[in-house]
C-alpha cells in the first residue's frame, strides 16, 4: 500500500481549479492519503465555509483513500465537527505507520513547538486575507526568510524526535513549510503546499519514504 503524506494546503475562499486538479491527480495515484495539518486556512475562512466552498471537489476522492486527517495549527480543532467525516475515515493528531525495518509517527508539529505568539496569528490573519500580500506571502513561506522564521521550531523538532525515537524510528511533520530529511536527527518534513508549491511524502510497502517537491 502506498501512502501519500501530505501537509500545510492552507485552502482559503480562493479557489484554483488547477491547483485542485493536480491535487486530484496526486491523491488518486495513492492508495492511502494522510493529511498531515493546515487543509484549510481557519485565518480566512471558517470550517463551514470552507465544507461549502469549491474545494469541496477534492472530498469523494478524499474519501474513497479512507483518507487520514490531523488537524494543525491553521485548521483548528475547536471549530471542528462531524463534517470532516465528508473527506475523512479517520480523525486523530498523531498516527503511525510501522514496518518491518522502520517506523514513522506522523504528526503536525505545532504542539511540540508549542503555542504561536498573538502578534503572528494577527500578522498571518492580514497575510491570509489580503490578495495583495499572496506574492510575498509565497517568498515568506518557503524561502529563506521562512528559513529564519522557522529555525527555532525547526531545532524544537529534531531535539523532541533524536531524544524521544528509536534508531528505526522517525518523525514526519509539516508546520515549518521546510521540506528535509535529517537522517541524523531522525525529522522528516514534507513541505509546503500554498499557491504553486506541491511538496510531499510518499512511503511504499517496504516503508521506504520518498520527498518530492513541484
Amino acid at each position: 500500500m502506498k501512502h501519500l503524506v501530505i501537509s500545510d494546503l492552507h485552502l482559503t475562499k480562493k479557489f484554483n481549479q488547477k491547483k485542485a486538479n493536480e491535487l486530484i491527480h496526486l491523491f488518486t495515484s495513492v492508495d492511502r492519503v494522510i493529511i498531515n495539518g493546515d487543509f484549510w486556512e481557519s485565518y480566512a475562512i471558517t470550517f463551514d465555509d470552507f465544507i461549502k466552498s469549491r474545494w469541496n471537489i477534492l472530498f469523494s476522492v478524499l474519501k474513497m483513500k479512507k483518507t487520514v486527517y490531523i488537524p494543525g495549527n491553521h485548521d483548528e480543532e475547536e471549530e471542528l465537527d462531524e463534517r470532516v467525516n465528508l473527506f475523512s475515515d479517520t480523525f486523530t493528531v498523531r498516527t503511525e505507520l510501522e514496518y518491518s525495518k522502520v517506523k514513522y509517527f506522523i504528526e503536525h508539529g505545532h504542539k511540540i513547538c508549542g503555542d504561536e505568539p498573538k502578534k503572528n496569528k494577527f500578522l498571518r490573519r492580514v497575510a491570509y486575507t489580503n490578495s495583495l500580500l499572496e506574492l510575498p506571502v509565497t517568498f515568506f513561506s518557503n524561502g529563506i526568510l521562512q528559513k529564519i522564521y522557522s529555525k527555532a521550531d525547526i531545532e524544537k523538532l529534531k531535539s523532541y524526535s533524536k531524544k524521544n525515537l528509536k534508531d528505526n524510528e522517525y518523525l514526519i511533520t509539516g508546520h515549518t513549510h521546510i521540506q528535509e530529511f535529517d537522517k541524523d536527527n531522525k525529522y522528516i518534513n514534507t513541505g509546503f503546499n500554498r499557491f504553486h508549491y506541491l511538496q510531499y511524502a510518499t512511503i511504499d510497502d517496504d516503508g521506504k519514504i520518498e520527498l518530492f517537491k513541484e
